[in-house]
């Protein structure tokens, strides 16, 4: 089943932080979902700024990404992946993220995989958007396939 918040009201009036509930619905109790966020980016603006996607009911969790010049951009949390509105990747240093304090050069294990990318956990998530620029972005879709269980007839 997919499921699609708009988060745009209270955004494309100029407002810097916003609250919302999303509620994972999913059959997979035990398990985290990744979803994919959509944020649409305000082309009128010159300095583009900062997005944070935290999630208050995951540890206050929270990623940070610079806004690019680009109509929106697709942060894939499940593929761990951040591209512009043409499908192209965008590079990790790009969207600001520090990836020098990702690695150990004496631990094989960590990579990319160690940022935090927004998850949600089962139940009611509150997630909040906070812009360091007011009206830097017009709208934020957050884009989800909550697992279900089958069974056969």
């Amino acid at each position: 089943m997919m499921s699609l918040l708009e988060v745009g009201n209270s955004i494309a009036n100029g407002g810097s932080i916003v609250t919302c509930a999303f509620d994972n619905t999913s059959d997979d109790h035990n398990d985290y979902i990744y979803p994919k966020f959509k944020v649409y980016i305000n082309q009128a603006l010159s300095n583009k700024g900062t997005v944070t996607i935290k999630n208050a009911t995951d540890s206050n969790n929270e990623m940070t990404i610079n806004l690019i010049d680009s109509p929106y951009i697709v942060i894939d949390c499940n593929k761990k992946t951040i591209t512009n509105s043409n499908g192209v990747l965008v590079s990790l240093s790009d969207a600001g993220l520090d990836v020098t304090s990702l690695f150990d050069y004496n631990e094989i294990s960590t990579d990319i995989y160690n940022l935090y990318w927004p998850r949600l956990k089962y139940g009611l998530n509150n997630l909040i958007f906070k812009l360091s620029i007011s009206g830097s972005v017009t709208k934020i879709e957050v884009i989800n396939r909550f697992v279900r269980k089958g069974d056969m007839i």
